[in-house]
């Protein structure tokens, strides 16, 4: 496997999950009151657990299914462990550029 495939599905792997965070924190802040206005604690908490653990899971999927595979499926090693690496700096790099936002905003 070439290294600008590995670079392209690290970068790609980070930008899925950071649209998917995106997409979980905004069903989070505005649809949760909108569908369950004054409902009980336990409701609340219930469903947020089981975003919490589906989240995980999606998570899960975006930053260790392709390396996995390379690992598991193919016996590459060390594409593996750069897939993961890349993947993890670019979530680095995309939330230092979201906070750097946020204080340029303000």
């Amino acid at each position: 496997m070439k290294e600008k495939e590995i670079f392209k599905f690290g970068i790609l792997s980070a930008v899925a999950e950071a649209i998917y965070i995106s997409l979980v924190a905004t069903f989070l802040f505005y649809i949760p009151p909108k569908i369950l206005p004054g409902s009980s604690a336990i409701l609340g908490i219930s469903i947020f657990l089981l975003i919490f653990v589906f989240s995980a899971a999606i998570s899960g999927f975006f930053v260790l299914g392709y390396p996995a595979y390379l690992l598991l499926g193919q016996k590459k090693l060390k594409e593996a462990v750069l897939t993961f690496l890349i993947t993890l700096g670019t979530l680095i790099v995309l939330a230092l550029l979201a906070i750097i936002l946020i204080f340029l905003i303000k």
